[in-house]
């Protein structure tokens, strides 16, 4: 049985080239030419772009054969699928097949696609290091058709352009792939066979066909000719020409392209078969591979083994995926045409058959297909139970949360009834960088959750702090982590959840316990060998320990992130951004600190939240004025536009005014006295506590049950007592005075 295809896995059938079809043609003119792109240190892609059926596996497959078993030469296979529209798996399913060659490369590359959720500027980097020093070797993507993610495509052309000459990458595809083929090819760096190619001359034809069906060569051409030399035309011609008494006529009346496969399904193939082989046939073909097991359970009969042993050695429609004869999958223009023949002829019956297959996947621990066949079955409640049960959070846990995605959007209006799934839509917002509808799923998730009575659960709470921390509003994360702290609650979190509340308390400028908060997150994520997640907790142990101002203490945790991510694949996360800006801010060596703000900078460019993006550029300003290089300026001005932007900027504020003290440069904002004028009432400081959030006075007033005029009032004397200008001076300054 094939591993599982639970989230963070890749089955073994993907990663294996196929089989050779039992009447294997050699096509020497087409291989000749393949051959010495593959040993051409200059050529970068051999790229094989035709129609279905043209023979591009097959071709492939040989290719794969001749360099990894007749010359001993490396060759990683990957049979693409429509979940590697996932950047992440994507990456995760080439690291796979390289890795059966290259041992150690998997946990390396697709830790660094986990993290990074597959980007090609983080993961290819990674991948291609590993590769710069090894022997040569054949990188074979199959199918790659399938997969429609612009983030993919570029991707592996960034992969393609940075390609170490020892390395090729082969490709099969219906269509041409978005790879700036045009630079390839005028730089010498593709050679590619297209449908015309891959056209069957007459001797192959000759050889496909055989001598056991009694063509002349007339005949012969005659067929070749009527298919116009496409391989599944010919496969489908010796099939037929079995049942054939009068070979002439046969092939008088043989004719067309494609289409013929589906006369052929219907006229020859279907009606041939006796009414077990058919009913096989159609009720099997729901599912996209098979094992005799699986048949046996769609079927209710048992001699499923037997039955796929049998149709394999009687035609090429049916190709086996490994070499003990266990999983097969239709050829896939077959499998189409099959598709649309159940469905006219058994409709009725192929919900049960769906349910079936949902059934024996989901017992087999695969989930992922267990739920899409859920949803065929039109069973959209239980599909969206199955993803709330678990696989939703592996998928989000190994970065494959665009799969999560477009999971939840099959199952669709289902998915919104179902809490964990209204809350793993919250995630995968976030992580989509959609703050606004994250916020909006998790409003709708804690009322769900309400309803249902649900015991305590931090998943919610984490989302939270890490909603209001990318919007650069301290206080309502840290609103959100105190509760946990207060009731001794870190014991029951997972290291993600711990880590989401160490970052709250290290930008509430709460750095005693964010110290401690990190480091057992950081304790927990090495034990659980959640290496993202130790990554961060040392990058904000670095944040804490710079804001304590503990130098040596900060450099050595900005350091252990930094060499933590390097180690793992993960030197493309850009997260570690902050941690070169702390190692940029505490390091002595002139080369050094440039190095890391440069590096800093870099990372930068991705997504980050206002805080972290604040944080860098306010680092890298303050190096580059120590300098006096003429950028320093605007780097400050930047990292102040970011933290103005915050409605709560924590420690982000006080290292700005820091910085213009350094610096001897004016303030933005008015500094803060040492302490207040005179000190606040209750009433006060129930206001103050409520100011760094997004509530209106008013809205303030309704959750103090005072009247508006109250809560203006109150402010009015909070401002004068802490001789604050504004709202916003007037909580950081609150937060300077340890009162918030």
């Amino acid at each position: 049985m094939a591993p599982s295809t639970a989230a963070g896995t890749v089955m073994v059938t993907r990663v294996v080239p196929p089989v050779a079809p039992a009447r294997y043609v050699v096509r020497e003119h087409l291989l000749g030419p393949l051959r010495v792109a593959v040993e051409d240190p200059r050529v970068a892609l051999v790229l094989l772009s035709a129609a279905a059926g043209a023979g591009k596996t097959t071709l492939l497959g040989a290719l794969a054969d001749e360099f990894g078993y007749r010359r001993d030469q490396d060759v990683a296979w990957l049979q693409v699928d429509a979940v590697d529209s996932d950047p992440s798996r994507f990456w995760s399913g080439v690291a796979a097949a390289v890795d059966r060659v290259r041992a150690g490369v998997a946990e390396v590359v697709a830790g660094a696609a986990r993290a990074t959720g597959g980007a090609g500027e983080a993961t290819v980097p990674v991948l291609v290091n590993l590769l710069d020093a090894g022997s040569p070797l054949l990188i074979v993507l199959d199918d790659l058709h399938l997969v429609d993610s612009p983030t993919v495509h570029n991707g592996l052309t960034l992969l393609l352009d940075r390609l170490p000459p020892q390395v090729t990458v082969a490709i099969g595809s219906r269509t041409d792939p978005p790879l700036r083929l045009g630079r390839l090819r005028v730089r010498g760096r593709m050679i590619e066979l297209r449908t015309d190619d891959l056209q069957f001359h007459v001797a192959e034809a000759a050889a496909m066909l055989g001598t056991a069906h009694g063509l002349d060569t007339a005949q012969i051409e005659q067929v070749c000719r009527r298919t116009e030399g496409w391989a599944a035309g010919l496969v489908l011609a010796g099939l037929s020409l079995r049942r054939s008494d009068d070979t002439q006529t046969f092939v008088d009346s043989f004719g067309g392209a494609d289409g013929l496969v589906a006369d052929y399904l219907a006229d020859e193939l279907l009606d041939s078969l006796a009414e077990h082989d058919r009913d096989t046939l159609l009720a099997s073909c729901v599912v996209d591979r098979l094992c005799g097991p699986l048949v046996d359970h769609l079927t209710g009969r048992d001699d499923g083994t037997r039955w796929l042993v049998r149709l394999a050695a009687a035609n090429q429609l049916l190709r086996p995926l490994d070499s003990t004869g266990t999983w097969y999958r239709h050829h896939q223009l077959v499998l189409d045409l099959l598709r649309a023949e159940a469905t006219r002829s058994l409709p009725d019956r192929l919900p049960d058959l769906h349910r079936r297959a949902a059934t024996w996947f989901g017992e087999h621990g695969e989930p992922e297909p267990a739920v899409r066949h859920l949803v065929l079955a039109g069973d959209r409640l239980q599909a969206a139970a199955v993803l709330a049960a678990g696989l939703g959070w592996r998928l989000i846990a190994t970065g494959a949360a665009d799969t999560l995605h477009r999971m939840l959007a099959e199952v669709g209006d289902a998915a919104d009834s179902v809490t964990g799934c209204v809350l793993q839509a919250g995630w995968c917002a976030l992580l989509r960088n959609e703050i606004d509808l994250a916020q909006q799923r998790l409003t709708r998730a804690r009322a769900m959750r309400e309803d249902d009575n649900r015991a305590w659960d931090p998943l919610y709470d984490a989302l939270e702090i890490n909603i209001a921390l990318f919007r650069g509003t301290v206080a309502a994360a840290l609103d959100a982590a105190l509760p946990v702290l207060a009731a001794d609650r870190l014991s029951e979190l997972m290291s993600p959840m711990a880590t989401s509340v160490g970052m709250a308390l290290a930008w509430a400028g709460r750095l005693a316990d964010a110290r401690c908060t990190l480091e057992i997150a950081r304790q927990r994520a090495a034990v659980d060998a959640a290496a993202t997640v130790e990554v961060l907790a040392w990058i904000y142990l670095a944040l804490a320990e710079a804001e304590v101002g503990t130098r040596i203490a900060a450099h050595d945790a900005a350091d252990r992130a930094i060499e933590s991510a390097r180690q793992r694949g993960l030197a493309g996360y850009h997260r570690l951004a902050m941690a070169h800006a702390v190692r940029a801010a505490t390091a002595t060596d002139p080369a050094a600190v440039a190095s890391d703000v440069d590096r800093a900078l870099e990372l930068a460019r991705r997504p980050l939240g206002a805080l972290d993006a604040g944080y860098v550029y306010a680092v890298a300003a303050d190096v580059r004025l120590t300098a006096g290089a003429p950028d320093g300026a605007d780097l400050l001005q930047h990292a102040q536009e970011i933290a103005d932007r915050c409605p709560d900027p924590g420690v982000l504020g006080s290292r700005l005014r820091r910085i213009r003290d350094r610096h001897r440069l004016p303030q933005s904002r008015p500094t803060s006295t040492p302490g207040p004028v005179e000190p606040l009432t209750d009433r006060e400081l129930a206001v103050l506590r409520l100011l760094p959030g997004q509530l209106s006075q008013r809205q303030i007033a309704a959750e103090l049950f005072v009247s508006l005029n109250t809560v203006k009032t109150h402010s009015r004397g909070i401002f004068r007592k802490l001789a604050a200008r504004d709202r916003r001076h007037a909580v950081q300054c609150a937060r300077e005075l340890g009162l918030l």
